[in-house]
């Protein structure tokens, strides 16, 4: 529906057509809102920082930035043994694991990153993909799990592992917990075993 104008005496008043313009506004708004919430989920290719998008990143014409390596400080340490359990690591940036099974949903990793050690030297990723570790209480979510053959150990990432489950870890010299972060519910507890703290399935 047109809205009119009122012009002065003697010339002709122009009409606005105000439809297509709240059309045009509304879908700006909606496409903006969706670009927003898919910035927020993805993270950045230059920085890996989340929340906006490559395009934006200040670091993009930094010739001389260096993106962060991945690292695990545990991953071919012999004093974790043979077994299958997750083992939680501070150092860990991702969550590992030479198990391919232990990944629910994966894809082929075709980059040219490797996870980087203690003494330097860089393990090769085979695939990428997302797992889930069933607790008591509910199943805690496993995201970006690299999949690394050569890695000897099923290594957590501490601060991957708490913040995509909303969860916080309390470390004690006999036993560790897992705890909801809203509402400090008890979620997962663990032995302490020769020093090292093992994220054992519930029927273990």
């Amino acid at each position: 529906m047109a809205d009119t104008v009122v012009a002065e005496e003697g010339t002709m008043a122009p009409t606005v057509d105000t439809t297509t313009a709240a059309t045009t506004t509304t879908t700006t708004v909606a496409v903006e809102a969706d670009m927003s919430r898919f910035n927020r989920a993805c993270s950045v290719q230059i920085c890996t920082k989340e929340g906006y998008s490559a395009f934006d990143c200040f670091k993009r014409h930094d010739a001389s930035y260096t993106p962060p390596q991945k690292s695990a400080s545990a991953a071919i340490s012999s004093h974790y043994g043979v077994d299958s359990n997750w083992y939680m690591d501070t150092g860990a940036t991702d969550h590992i694991t030479s198990e391919l099974d232990k990944l629910t949903v994966c894809d082929k990793y075709h980059g040219g990153d490797q996870v980087h050690i203690a003494n330097g030297s860089g393990m090769r990723i085979s695939h990428v993909g997302h797992g889930i570790l069933r607790s008591p209480i509910t199943n805690l979510q496993l995201k970006s799990i690299l999949h690394v053959p050569s890695a000897n150990k099923n290594l957590l990432s501490v601060n991957r592992f708490t913040c995509d489950n909303e969860v916080f870890l309390e470390f004690h010299p006999n036993y560790f917990v897992v705890k909801e972060q809203s509402t400090r519910k008890l979620i997962l507890e663990g032995r302490c075993e020769n020093g090292l703290y093992p994220m054992r399935s519930p029927n273990k």
